[in-house]
């Protein structure tokens, strides 16, 4: 047996990573959303309370952000499960052949860093020398300005963000099908229940909880997202593209606000962590869809 001593000793190293990593940056950022700080360093630092939020509710570039950061979070989620349950249930399918392989080469993207998929997604919708451009002028379509189109700008991203996290939503999705015994599905097919039935009636009950997971998690990411987007676009032309993450970083290293980018972390963080809530109190209430089925 092990003493509590010993415990205590193996875990104090990530104790203390956790510590320094975490909270202490965590904290340093309450701090700093409570005072005037600039990047500048040239005015003194003074403690202002809540100022800094006041502002921010009264600032309508920041409601624009939220806007976006919504519309953007919303489209990716819903695609990346849609793509993800898709792929899932085609590697599923009896007639497919070589899944393994295909399995391995769907997680490619996940592996990628955001930077780098930014980097090569931003070569690939290049107006002038992009493959997707080419291909799109090849078919005797107009060429289409990805990046410096307001309109394009932010769906650009979302095409990017998607094409990364539909790995991971296939992954849960094909476990998840996976854990559904063969035996109910075979029972249900000789009893002359179609693909969609089956689908409908017996596969969505037992993935409920898979499409939670990846919904929250893909919720919670794409809320957040920064790097993909930075690189894309930077939040441009002018602020079509920016979102909460953007809008904070412009704060600090273009405009030097730093109190009041630590100040738009915070509430970013509170509508994550608030909507997170509500999504578990809905999912809660949604358990009884299937009950009588």
């Amino acid at each position: 047996m092990y003493s509590k001593k010993f415990f205590i000793i193996a875990l104090s190293p990530a104790i203390l990573v956790f510590l320094a990593m975490m909270v202490y940056p965590f904290c340093q950022v309450i701090f700093l959303s409570l005072t005037n700080y600039k990047l500048t360093g040239i005015a003194e630092i003074r403690f202002i309370g809540f100022n800094q939020y006041i502002k921010l509710f009264s600032d309508l570039r920041f409601y624009s952000s939220i806007l976006r950061t919504i519309y953007f979070s919303i489209l990716s989620v819903l695609f990346s499960v849609f793509f993800g349950f898709v792929v899932a249930y085609l590697l599923q399918a009896k007639y497919v052949r070589g899944t393994g392989f295909f399995r391995t080469i769907i997680l490619i993207p996940m592996f990628m860093t955001p930077l780098v998929a930014g980097a090569v997604f931003r070569y690939l919708f290049d107006y002038d020398f992009g493959m997707i451009n080419y291909i799109i002028l090849q078919l005797g379509l107009k060429k289409i300005q990805f990046l410096s189109s307001p309109s394009w700008a932010l769906i650009s991203a979302v095409i990017v963000d998607v094409w990364q996290w539909v790995p991971f939503a296939a992954t849960v999705f094909c476990a998840a099908l996976e854990s559904i015994p063969k035996e109910h599905l075979e029972a249900a097919e000789i009893d002359g229940a179609g693909w969609w039935r089956r689908l409908f009636y017996m596969k969505f009950p037992f993935l409920r909880s898979a499409f939670n997971i990846v919904i929250l998690i893909r919720f919670m990411d794409a809320f957040r997202e920064f790097d993909k987007i930075y690189i894309l676009t930077s939040g441009g032309p002018g602020t079509s593209s920016e979102t909460v993450s953007i809008y904070a970083w412009r704060q600090a290293f273009q405009y030097y606000n730093t109190g009041y980018s630590a100040a738009t972390g915070i509430m970013m963080l509170l509508i994550i962590n608030i909507i997170s809530v509500l999504y578990f109190k809905l999912t809660k209430l949604g358990r009884g869809l299937y009950d009588n089925v």
